[in-house]
């Protein structure tokens, strides 16, 4: 089970007992004066779990975490409330004297804590308001590092259309045949691209997207074409929605032994220009067609 999930039914178990004891508070004369106590550090640790609550609604609306600051608040609030009830209902045992030295001696930190944590929370907040929405802490972050650029993108807009710029290339082996590999998902062949990272320029994106889908890596690239325009927008079968802008690249140099991407590839292969397959998009027949005049003209 998710920690998180934990979290909520420990918050739900904390407020039904909070809603039990707040019950039997008014029922004193019955459970007696020295169980009074017990009621109260219960009903304590249930406000402190509502406070975990609170600072939830303080993350949707400024898109930050503020659990750190907001709940340790709160639950020196709740601890504070709870000493002072405590004293009140053993005040007969101690004396008026020794109330007010308990409660100066247990009050005084936490009123000078809570007030600090407080003051620091507003300020923060202010901060980050002036700062506008901004993405909510997770410890996913690490792994959504790992999702890549667009998966990133994706997990905001949806699946409506974006602009996506990248980068294929066109590798061709010593007998002028020309690579491609099998989508996993669409079935279709075509050749080696995608989508560019941050920081990338389009050279290392075709580069890094050669590598990892087919296990090559290339030498030197040659410059052929640009993609861009509503021929080239596309629907992947999860239902997302991209145009297609980017630099095509023809490779003759390359080195290492083919290794499909068992996650995106199914098969990959040396195909002649006059053997393509049937099950190619009409914009890679175009592009191979290009490619095949271009080697005869410079053969």
């Amino acid at each position: 089970m998710e920690k998180k999930n934990i979290t909520g039914i420990v918050i739900i178990i904390a407020s039904a007992i909070a809603s039990v004891a707040i019950g039997l508070i008014g029922l004193e004369e019955f459970v007696g004066t020295m169980l009074m106590p017990v009621l109260w550090i219960v009903t304590g640790l249930a406000a402190a779990g509502v406070g975990y609550l609170i600072s939830f609604v303080v993350i949707a609306i400024t898109k930050r975490d503020l659990r750190y600051w907001i709940l340790p608040a709160v639950a020196a609030v709740a601890t504070l409330v709870t000493i002072l009830m405590c004293i009140k209902e053993n005040q007969e045992f101690m004396g008026s004297l020794g109330v007010a030295i308990i409660a100066t001696c247990f009050t005084f930190p936490l009123v000078v804590t809570t007030t600090i944590l407080i003051v620091i929370s507003l300020v923060k907040l202010k901060k980050l308001r002036a700062e506008g929405p901004v993405e909510v802490v997770s410890k996913k972050k690490e792994d959504d590092r790992d999702l890549g650029y667009i998966m990133n993108l994706r997990k905001v807009v949806g699946h409506r259309p974006l602009i996506m710029p990248g980068a294929g290339v066109f590798v061709i082996n010593d007998k002028d045949e020309i690579l491609l590999e099998k989508r996993a998902d669409n079935g279709m062949w075509d050749f080696p691209a995608g989508a560019m990272e941050l920081g990338e320029s389009f050279e290392e994106c075709a580069r890094r997207e050669v590598l990892e889908e087919t296990g090559i890596r290339c030498g030197e690239l040659e410059l052929f074409g640009v993609v861009s325009g509503k021929e080239y927008y596309n629907v992947y079968p999860n239902g997302d929605q991209a145009y297609f802008c980017g630099i095509k690249y023809i490779c003759r140099d390359y080195s290492g032994e083919l290794k499909m991407q068992e996650s995106e590839v199914t098969a990959l292969r040396f195909f002649a220009f006059d053997k393509l397959p049937d099950n190619m998009k009409k914009s890679s027949i175009e592009w191979a067609k290009k490619v095949s005049k271009h080697l005869k003209e410079n053969a």
